[in-house]
């Protein structure tokens, strides 16, 4: 008896790592031009065979609670020259960890906007944002990745290029809202809600994890089998 006892532990103890690597929280979603979920001007809505423009995004929690961001922006064709990711107003450099991707400089800040005007440095941009700026990015295909102790919501992005033929390729979620108070405040998930992106929040500090819920039952179960086993 104190032998499968002992077998049960030692399988409890084993199967922690393995179950806490596999439930670590992550989510993920799309937006596509050619499906509604973006919108924009020039080309990059639909350059006909080449297509529409889609952004995707893997929001995943790290071990220490932190968070881990990855975009990828994909236009049909021109360069897109930068990418505006919206946080809350008080994220700032501390709160950004170890970022990467085809860039020349970001920013944090107020970034103006022009609805339905052709005006730079962001043209037809819906509203005003605060946000990480990504500037003189470069390429088709972007992926940004970053971490940082803030937790993600449901916020917006804009994107451009430079003028290609007379014409000015723009790109937004179709959800864009006019001020951060009019994001989504249903939780996280996967997928989009009301064509939004996931992003960083003011919030920090981690989420309890599906894991440890997980882990609690297994080790309760453990209890109940060993106790059985005295039982009998």
């Amino acid at each position: 008896m104190k032998y499968r006892s002992l077998v049960a532990l030692l399988v409890v103890a084993w199967l922690t790592p393995t179950l806490a690597s596999a439930y670590l929280i992550s989510y993920s979603g799309s937006l596509s031009s050619l499906s509604g979920g973006l919108q924009g001007t020039g080309f990059w809505p639909d350059d006909g065979p080449r297509g529409g423009t889609t952004i995707s995004w893997v929001v995943s929690q790290n071990d220490d609670g932190s968070w881990h961001y990855v975009y990828n922006l994909t236009v049909p064709r021109a360069d897109v020259s930068h990418f505006i990711l919206e946080t809350s107003e008080d994220f700032t450099s501390a709160d950004i960890i170890n970022p990467t991707g085809p860039y020349a400089s970001y920013s944090i800040g107020w970034n103006t906007g022009f609805p339905g005007v052709n005006t730079q440095p962001n043209p037809y941009m819906p509203d005003d944002e605060y946000g990480i700026k990504f500037d003189s990015t470069y390429g088709t295909t972007l992926v940004f990745t970053f971490d940082s102790p803030r937790m993600p919501v449901w916020a917006d992005f804009y994107a451009k290029c430079g003028a290609v033929g007379g014409t000015q390729n723009t790109i937004w979620n179709t959800g864009f809202s006019t001020s951060e108070e009019n994001d989504p405040t249903a939780p996280i998930g996967n997928g989009s809600i009301a064509y939004h992106i996931l992003a960083p929040d003011t919030q920090t500090g981690p989420v309890p994890e599906p894991g440890t819920v997980c882990l609690v039952g297994l080790g309760l179960a453990g209890l109940k089998f060993i106790r059985r086993r005295k039982a009998s």
